[in-house]
């Protein structure tokens, strides 16, 4: 569970979600969690529809190309999941930016679809 959502994370999440922005925060036993919420009409009915939050992996093995369509995410996570729904080939054909907001300062981890300017003018 996320122990504290700051202003700027909310405004962030208003700002770029549903959309290709991953946001580091911290927990409540002292670590931290990625979460995303991906603008597909899928994934948002999965979500809706289960009234629950839902765990998955990112679609590529880290520090590998973005997988922007299913044979890329077959061949790259498939070996180690149980179940790949085709939502169709990614819009962006770039990987989510992906902001550390355990931090003082957001810290980018690694810039995709938003840039990071963009991350900081919402401060």
């Amino acid at each position: 569970m996320v122990s504290d959502l700051s202003p700027l994370a909310l405004r962030l999440m208003d700002r770029f979600w549903p959309g290709p922005l991953t946001l580091i925060l911290p927990c409540i036993r002292g670590k931290t969690v990625a979460l995303r919420m991906p603008d597909n009409p899928i994934a948002l009915s999965l979500i809706r529809e289960s009234g629950s939050l839902i765990g998955a992996p990112s679609a590529n093995l880290s520090n590998r190309p973005p997988a922007t369509d299913i044979s890329k995410v077959i061949n790259g996570i498939g070996p180690y999941v149980d179940l790949i729904i085709d939502g169709g080939p990614s819009k962006l054909k770039m990987p989510s930016t992906i902001i550390d907001l355990t931090t003082p300062s957001p810290k980018l981890i690694r810039e995709g679809s938003i840039s990071f300017s963009e991350i900081l003018n919402c401060q």
